[in-house]
C-alpha cells in the first residue's frame, strides 16, 4: 500500500511542516541541492503545462556533491589519512630527566605509549568513517555534530543529524546542553485500517546525564509537549561528550551556531545552470527534422494501405408512412489509411490530393552553441565558488602521465582549500575527539577493554589537575603527500633526503620520516631500532671480512704460513775517537 493512500496522511505532512523549525528548513535546503532533490515539490519537466521555470529541471548537475567528495577524497582518502602522534618535535626536550616536567610535553618512551593508545582509539571508535562523515556533512550544511562515550566496555563515536540539533553554551563558550528534537512520519493500524500521525522525538545531552524522552504526537500549531523521560543514562563526566564544528566560520561568530555550506552563495546559480542544461537537452530531442504537411486530412497515414468502412443510416419514419420505414440504406465511406506511420527510404509516402506539400524544418548546427556557451561559463564561476577542479575523460588520461608535482599544480586552488581544512579540520574535530576520547577512557579506565588502555592509563592521569580539571594533551598531525609521486619524483626525493643526511643537515630520524611513505615504512621508531641492529651487524660483518681477507694474504705472500714477525731495529753503531 502506497503511504499517500494511509488515512490522514496529507494532515499529517502539514503537521510535519508546522513543526519544522526555520534553521531545519534552510539547512534541509541546503542538504536537498546536494541531494539532488531541491525541486522534487514541482511538475515533471515533460509532463506539464506549467512554465518552465515553474517546472522540475529534467537534468540536475550535481556539482555540489561532486565537490564534495573531491575534498573528501583528497583529505582522508586512501594513503591521506594523517598519523597523530604525540611526539615531541626535533627540537623539543624529551629527555629522561624532564618526564615529570610542568609542561605537557612527553618524553619518548611515554609518547610512544600513548600513539599506541591513539591507533587503538582510532580502531575501536572507527574514527576514520566518523571524520569522513563530519568533513562531508561540514561541507554540506555548514555544521556537523558528533556524540564520543563508551558502550558495553568500548569507546564508541557516531554523528547526530545537525539540522535537528541545537545548544546551549556556558560563559566561556563550553557547551552546557545538546537538544535532539526532530518530528517524523509514523503509521499504526486503527480500527482495521492504517493511519499516519506526526510524532516529535526528543533527546537531551548534558554534562551528567544523557535522556531521551518518550515520543509525543505533534500537533498543527507547532507547540511543544508535555515530555515525559523514556530513559536515562548518567555519565557523570561533568562535560557535554559532543564535539560540534562551525565549518568556513569566524572564530568569533557567535551569532549562531552554525557555520557555512561551500555552496551557501550559489544556490541561483546552481538553479541556473538546472535549467540550462534541461533546456539544452529538451533542445536536442527536438532539434531531429521536423516534417510538415499542407493540404492532408488530420490523421492521414500515407504508407498504410487503403481502407474504407461501411456507415449505416437508418431512415428515420414519416406519418404518412412511408414504406422505407424501418430499413436503412448502406453508404461506403472512405476512411484514408490506418496503421503506424513508417519511415524510411523504401518507404513512399503516397497522397491522393495532388495540392499535397510535404517539407521539413531543419535545426541549424550552430542553434544549440549559445546554451553551450552559457552553460560552460555558468559551470567555471560554480567550480570557482566551490574551489572545485573537475577532470574529464581527456584531463584524466594526462594525469595518469604527469607527476604528482603537476597534478599539485593543475588543481591548486582545491588544494588551497583542503589545505585550510587541515588546519581547521584537523585541529578542530579530528584532535578534538580524539582528546575527548581520551578524557572519556581516562574516567572509565576501569571499565573499558580497550587495547593499551592499561599501559597508557598513568600518563592520561596526568592530564588532570589537582582540581580535577582537565588539560588537553600536545597531539600533531602529519599529513602524506596529496598525490603519489611518479618513481621519478620517489628518486629525487631519496636523493635529497641522503645528501640532507650526509651533510648533517637532518637527522636520521627525519631522513626515516621523509621517505617512509615510499618505502611503506609505519613504525619509524622501531624501524630505526631494526636500521640500527643492521647496521651493526654489517659492520661486524665487514671487520670479520677484513680480518679474513688479511690472513689470506699474509699466507699468500709468505707461502703460506704466518706473516713473519717485525725484525727489531738494529742499534747504531757507536763510534769513538782515537
Amino acid at each position: 500500500m502506497a503511504i499517500q493512500t494511509v488515512k490522514g496522511y496529507d494532515q499529517a505532512q502539514r503537521i510535519f511542516e508546522a513543526n519544522l523549525t526555520p534553521r531545519a528548513r534552510n539547512i534541509m535546503e541546503y542538504e536537498a541541492e546536494v541531494d539532488g532533490t531541491r525541486f522534487d515539490n514541482r511538475p515533471d519537466w515533460f509532463k506539464s503545462d506549467e512554465p518552465i521555470f515553474d517546472r522540475k529541471p529534467c537534468v540536475i548537475y550535481r556539482a555540489v556533491r561532486c565537490s564534495i567528495d573531491s575534498k573528501i577524497d583528497m583529505l582522508l582518502g586512501e594513503g591521506r589519512f594523517p598519523r597523530i602522534t604525540a611526539s615531541p618535535e626535533e627540537d623539543d626536550d624529551d629527555s629522561a630527566e624532564n618526564a615529570d616536567a610542568d609542561d605537557d610535553g612527553l618524553n619518548e618512551k611515554d609518547s610512544d605509549c600513548v600513539d599506541d593508545f591513539i591507533a587503538s582509539l582510532i580502531r575501536e571508535a572507527r574514527l576514520k568513517q566518523l571524520y569522513r562523515e563530519m568533513y562531508r556533512s561540514d561541507q554540506n550544511c555548514g555544521t556537523s555534530v558528533a556524540l564520543l562515550g563508551a558502550r558495553k566496555g568500548r569507546l564508541f563515536a557516531e554523528t547526530l543529524p545537525a539540522k535537528y540539533c541545537t545548544c546551549t553554551r556556558d560563559a566561556d563558550g563550553e557547551l552546557e546542553s545538546v537538544v535532539v528534537e526532530y518530528p517524523y512520519l509514523e503509521t499504526i493500524r486503527f480500527k482495521g485500517e492504517w493511519r499516519a500521525r506526526c510524532m516529535l522525538y526528543r533527546r537531551e545531552i548534558n554534562k551528567t546525564a544523557d535522556v531521551t524522552y518518550k515520543p509525543a504526537e505533534a500537533n498543527i500549531e507547532g507547540e511543544p509537549p508535555a515530555w515525559a523521560p523514556q530513559t536515562t543514562i548518567t555519565h557523570s563526566l561533568g562535560f557535554v561528550p559532543v564535539v560540534w564544528h562551525k565549518y568556513l566560520a569566524p572564530m568569533m561568530h557567535v551569532a549562531t551556531e552554525d557555520g557555512f555550506p561551500i555552496h551557501h552563495t550559489i544556490l541561483p546559480e546552481l538553479e541556473a545552470m538546472h535549467y540550462a542544461l534541461s533546456q539544452r537537452h529538451h533542445g536536442a530531442l527536438n532539434s531531429l527534422p521536423q516534417i510538415y504537411e499542407i493540404g492532408v486530412e488530420a490523421g492521414y497515414n500515407p504508407t498504410a494501405p487503403a481502407s474504407s468502412i461501411h456507415d449505416r443510416i437508418n431512415v428515420t419514419p414519416t406519418t404518412q408512412g412511408s414504406p422505407t420505414a424501418g430499413k436503412y440504406y448502406q453508404a461506403v465511406r472512405s476512411t484514408g489509411r490506418v496503421g503506424g506511420r513508417k519511415k524510411g527510404p523504401n518507404q513512399i509516402w503516397q497522397y491522393e490530393n495532388p495540392d499535397t506539400k510535404v517539407d521539413s524544418i531543419n535545426t541549424p548546427g550552430e542553434a544549440l552553441s549559445a546554451l553551450d556557451n552559457h552553460i560552460k561559463d555558468l559551470r567555471a564561476k560554480i567550480c570557482e565558488v566551490l574551489a572545485w577542479a573537475p577532470l574529464d575523460p581527456e584531463a584524466i588520461k594526462f594525469a595518469a602521465t604527469v607527476s604528482g608535482r603537476a597534478l599539485e599544480v593543475l588543481r591548486e586552488r582545491e588544494l588551497n582549500r583542503v589545505s585550510y581544512d587541515r588546519e581547521t579540520f584537523g585541529e578542530d574535530v579530528m584532535l578534538g575527539v580524539i582528546r575527548m576520547l581520551m578524557r572519556i577512557a581516562a574516567r572509565y579506565k576501569g571499565a573499558l577493554r580497550t587495547p593499551k588502555l592499561k599501559a597508557c592509563a598513568g600518563i592520561l592521569a596526568r592530564f588532570y589537575g589537582e582540581d580535577g580539571s582537565w588539560v588537553d594533551p600536545l597531539l600533531r598531525l602529519k599529513w602524506p603527500s596529496y598525490f603519489l609521486p611518479s618513481a621519478e619524483d620517489k628518486t629525487q626525493i631519496v636523493t635529497h633526503t641522503t645528501l640532507a643526511l650526509d651533510k648533517g643537515v637532518i637527522t636520521r630520524r627525519t631522513a626515516v620520516e621523509a621517505v617512509s611513505w615510499i618505502f611503506g615504512i609505519n613504525d619509524v621508531k622501531e624501524y630505526l631500532v631494526g636500521l640500527e641492529e643492521e647496521v651493526e651487524k654489517r659492520r661486524a660483518q665487514e671487520l670479520e671480512a677484513d680480518v679474513d681477507l688479511a690472513k689470506a694474504t699474509s699466507k699468500f705472500e709468505y707461502g703460506g704460513g704466518d706473516r713473519p714477525p717485525p725484525k727489531k731495529p738494529k742499534s747504531p753503531k757507536r763510534v769513538t775517537g782515537s
